[in-house]
């Protein structure tokens, strides 16, 4: 079978959700995928939901990257997402303290985390919005690093000869290195920035 490869990033540049009464155009909002909705997707799925839990202002202070590595060799295809947090703030004051995040990651329904590092809390799991996710809480002080790293298997009966990847980015994040590398189930290898 011959591999589809691709890769989709959203709401590159999304930092408002406009939200309306108006139905007809709510609804052309939406189909315009400016309504913030979960997408459906067949492909492989990321979605990575910060929330800042403390009233202060530090999200302006974090820097975010993060890398996804497959490996569609295995059975069931086998992932790791790693989540680079970096507070850049140097010190505290009225506005910027710790950073305190109640992290979602959204991944294709009936994927099976199997080890999760860099929560402060247990994890929680779910099933919401046709998604399987996970959540916790991640707290990081001034001027520090630190990465959570989630590993999990796709579901059983994902395509691995076509695959995709789907990244929906939260809206308000306006800059988000991806590092991407996938194994082919021949074997090939490509990695992206």
């Amino acid at each position: 079978r011959r591999h589809t490869r691709y890769i989709s990033v959203t709401g590159v540049q999304t930092c408002a959700l406009p939200i309306l009464k108006d139905r007809v155009i709510q609804k052309n909002i939406e189909k315009a995928n400016w309504g913030g909705e979960i997408e459906q997707t067949p492909s492989d799925y990321i979605f990575i939901v910060d929330s800042n839990v403390n009233a202060f202002k530090a999200d302006y202070f974090i820097d975010r990257s993060f890398e996804y590595k497959i490996d569609l060799t295995k059975s069931p295809a086998q992932a790791q997402l790693t989540i680079h947090y970096n507070h850049s703030a140097q010190k505290k004051s009225w506005l910027v303290r710790d950073y305190t995040d109640w992290l979602r990651v959204y991944v294709p329904k009936n994927s099976w985390f199997t080890t999760i590092d860099g929560l402060e809390t247990a994890p929680q799991y779910g099933k919401e919005y046709g998604k399987t996710l996970v959540a916790g809480l991640v707290k990081m002080p001034i001027n520090s690093s630190k990465d959570v790293v989630l590993n999990y298997a796709l579901p059983e009966d994902f395509d691995v000869h076509n695959y995709g990847l789907y990244i929906q980015k939260q809206p308000g994040i306006t800059d988000l290195p991806i590092k991407i590398k996938i194994i082919y189930p021949n074997g090939d290898r490509k990695s992206t920035r």
